[in-house]
């Protein structure tokens, strides 16, 4: 592949690339130890082979990088004072080597380094890391520290950061995210600077044009159709959308980040969504030519999969409509609603909830009833999206929405209305829970009551069963967290939502249901209770009889890796069989939770096995047992450093203590 200079001067010195196309979004930041030599590609490519027991190429690239700059540096160190400046080289070689991983950059930053403010790259992105460097090791490079060890490591850095530009390998390998993020910095030359991302997100060919100088594009349709899944393409196109709709819909949900393993259920509700959108621009009449005929060329854009396209058509269409009085009010909130289920169509929530929010504006005076309708969709757009981001922004904004619409869906007026809303506002609610706020969870319980109050078994069985199983949830979190009167009541609120959600009814949700309520029993169990550990194993074993590995992998693998859980405390009252049967299991889930796919949740399970093999050593004293412990405790380290604090914590807990038993007994880990 050959570059020319344009492309080496804006996306050669970014240095950043990735094994292989990681659609799986990452937690915001990336390795710069690294990264800094340019050598985050075969970092983390050299990873997922999990290659824990030898040195990594890359970490050898590093120390060859640092040897090379050491033995100039020594050659040309002045005699007197020699020695002293030799242990300060020493010194900053030495700690470099161990401090550069925990340095992060995210991309928008790292693209930054050649576009914004004073200075050039590669001296910005080195201070970028110095900075840090100085955090991380102020012993050798903090302020106090001796000049030489930061001069050293400022060189080193430098260089690496250099060497990029001369590594061609690396630019076939760029992760999604960060090629949007040096688009988004190239766009004034391309003409672009405002509109650059938008459409990158629209297609192939546009992504394709932000790096057409290097001939290349490694983001190739058949590689997001896999993602997806043969079988919700199958579901899609049978629901009606066009190879160019689906196509368009996929690269939305890459660049708006949504989850991998959730693109195909996201597939088909918006194929669901996008159709239900057609058909009623189809019917739509207009006493207004112009406008019939705007609606017309929007529902010819949605055909072609020209999303972008029909919602500039729409908003031509609400922008004439608000030019009227009360008629084409309404009529412009109708389109600015339209607007938003093409949004929510592409996985782009936050837009979706902005139009929905307009349109509940544009109603107000008229129709109150419409208005709680459009907040509904307002909430449940920003929900979709609070659920995938750590910040709770997007989830107060479902919360606050929903209860603007409780203030016109009322009990009284509609009551299945006012249950529904209910039911969500308990989701929203119970996110927060689940991310710590107490005072949430226990609204969302009173939520979930309070829907089940219209929501009756008799009157609707299946909502019902839906809201026993969320407040099981609700329940069962607040539960784990030390009430256990609230994790009993999960347990009698799983059973009653099996009372309805029966397998031959909704096979997958009695599954979900028996998972749930798995989860539970496991809990109480870790608390004494060894029969509900055997009925959870029952609970989870039952969830396998649906979430089979064909029909549903990921969710087969998560419920395989709560079969372990339970057994594995079992294991260690004493069951050596049922600590070798939870060891089978986490291996089961490990063969659908793979790194591609799930990193994090591949790591989670590599720290339950190490848990399982440490407890089966402690048994029988085993070096071989703790050795095997031990290195799936490193595994899991590589996923969860920088990414998952709290896990890394926990998994550097766990390799220190089995660590400690294996020195105890005399044994030393290989040298090399």
């Amino acid at each position: 592949m050959k570059l020319n200079d344009i492309t080496v001067n804006y996306l050669a010195q970014f240095c950043f690339g990735a094994a292989a196309i990681a659609f799986t979004p990452v937690s915001g930041g990336v390795t710069a130890g690294v990264g800094a030599t340019a050598l985050v590609a075969l970092f983390h490519a050299e990873r997922k082979k999990k290659k824990a027991a030898a040195q990594l190429d890359s970490d050898k690239a590093l120390s060859q990088i640092t040897a090379k700059i050491a033995d100039t540096w020594r050659d040309n160190l002045p005699a007197e004072g020699r020695h002293e400046y030799l242990k300060q080289v020493q010194l900053a070689e030495e700690t470099l080597h161990t401090a550069l991983p925990y340095c992060t950059m995210d991309y928008a930053t790292l693209a930054g380094t050649t576009t914004e403010g004073a200075g050039k790259f590669p001296d910005k992105a080195t201070n970028l890391v110095m900075a840090q460097l100085a955090d991380i090791a102020p012993e050798a490079f903090g302020q106090d520290a001796p000049d030489l060890s930061k001069a050293f490591a400022r060189d080193v850095i430098q260089s690496a950061f250099m060497g990029a530009i001369e590594n061609e390998a690396y630019f076939s390998k760029f992760e999604p995210q960060l090629l949007l993020a040096i688009a988004e910095k190239l766009g004034d030359i391309y003409d672009m600077q405002v509109a650059l991302k938008e459409l990158a997100e629209r297609n192939y060919e546009t992504l394709a044009k932000v790096d057409a100088r290097t001939k290349k594009m490694d983001v190739k349709l058949d590689q997001l159709l896999a993602i997806v899944g043969s079988l919700a393409l199958k579901r899609a196109e049978e629901i009606g959308l066009n190879a160019k709709q689906i196509e368009t819909i996929t690269l939305s949900f890459l660049d708006q980040q949504i989850p991998t393993e959730l693109w195909g259920e996201k597939l088909v509700e918006g194929a669901t969504r996008l159709i239900q959108l057609e058909e009623d621009l189809a019917r739509l009449t207009n006493d207004e030519v112009e406008i019939a005929a705007i609606i017309t060329l929007a529902r010819e854009a949605i055909d072609r999969g020209d999303i972008d396209g029909a919602d500039q058509h729409l908003a031509e269409a609400v922008r004439r409509d608000e030019e009227a009085g009360e008629k084409r009010l309404r009529r412009a909130a109708k389109n600015e609603g339209r607007r938003g289920d093409l949004a929510m169509t592409e996985g782009r929530y936050i837009k979706a909830a902005d139009h929905f929010a307009r349109a509940a504006r544009l109603i107000r005076p008229f129709d109150a009833e419409d208005r709680a309708r459009l907040k509904h969709h307002e909430a449940n757009a920003a929900y979709e999206r609070g659920i995938l981001d750590p910040e709770r922004k997007s989830l107060d904004r479902s919360v606050s929405a929903y209860r603007e619409a409780l203030k016109e869906w009322t009990r009284d007026r509609v009551p299945l209305n006012w249950a529904t809303t209910q039911n969500n506002l308990g989701n929203a609610l119970a996110t927060l829970g689940e991310r710590g706020d107490e005072q949430a969870l226990k609204d969302a319980i009173t939520a979930y009551r309070d829907a089940l109050k219209e929501y009756t078994r008799d009157r609707v069985p299946l909502d019902w069963a839906m809201t026993q199983n969320n407040l099981g949830n609700a329940l069962w979190t607040l539960g784990e967290r030390g009430d256990e009167q609230a994790l009993k009541d999960a347990i009698t609120a799983y059973r009653d939502a099996l009372k309805e959600w029966t397998r031959d009814r909704v096979p997958l949700d009695w599954a979900t249901t028996q998972n749930n309520l798995g989860n539970a029993l496991r809990v109480l169990g870790e608390r004494g209770d060894e029969q509900a550990l055997k009925d959870a194993i029952t609970a989870y074993r039952d969830a396998l009889k649906e979430k089979t590995r064909d029909r549903v992998p990921l969710d087969w693998a998560m419920t395989q890796n709560n079969l372990g859980n339970a057994p594995r405390v079992l294991g260690a009252r004493g069951d050596e069989q049922a600590l070798k049967n939870a060891i089978a299991a986490y291996r089961d889930a490990l063969k659908e939770w793979t790194t591609d796919r799930v990193p994090l949740n591949w790591a989670m399970t590599q720290g339950n096995l190490a848990n399982a093999f440490e407890t089966l050593g402690d048994r029988d004293q085993s070096t071989e047992h703790w050795v095997t412990a031990r290195n799936h405790s490193l595994f899991a380290l590589e996923e969860f450093t920088g990414r998952a604090p709290a896990y890394e914590a926990a998994a550097r807990r766990n390799l220190a203590r089995v660590e400690a038993k294996l020195k105890a007994a005399g044994w030393a880990p290989p040298e090399g």
